[in-house]
């Protein structure tokens, strides 16, 4: 019975490691930055990183990640007062989009979301890249 209860908690423990995309800081990281960006652009979030969705708190802006190439599913937070004649429907269709990034050791990506015309279309940018090592 011990053994049977140890087998469970070693498969469950395998599938809490699988189900986690991101690192901790001692690994060897890069971070995806998702803080406010500068006037001229859009805040962004993460929703969905290498095929697991993201359940973090609204809070939580940056995430370590291995380094390498990932895919990611990026929202925009696009007001109405940016667009004309934006409405809930649009938002929900073109709400997000998905980007591969190659993320490297020791770069900290700061992601946000550039408005691209008055109808609410828009694109994932990085609009700094920086070292994490210095």
């Amino acid at each position: 019975m011990r053994r049977l209860i140890a087998t469970i908690v070693s498969v469950l423990l395998a599938g809490v490691a699988i189900a986690n995309p991101f690192v901790s800081a001692s690994d060897p990281h890069g971070i995806l930055d998702f803080s406010r960006p500068p006037n001229a652009l859009g805040p962004a979030r993460l929703v969905v990183f290498d095929g697991t969705n993201v359940n973090a708190p609204l809070t939580r802006s940056s995430f370590w990640v291995a380094p390498g190439e990932h895919t990611m599913v990026i929202a925009a937070s696009i007001s109405s007062e940016d667009s004309i004649g934006f409405t809930p429907r649009r938002n929900r269709s073109s709400g997000s989009q998905e980007v591969t990034i190659v993320v490297e050791e020791g770069k900290r990506y700061k992601v946000g979301a550039r408005l691209l015309d008055r109808k609410g279309n828009w694109e994932p940018v990085i609009w700094k890249v920086e070292s994490i090592t210095d």
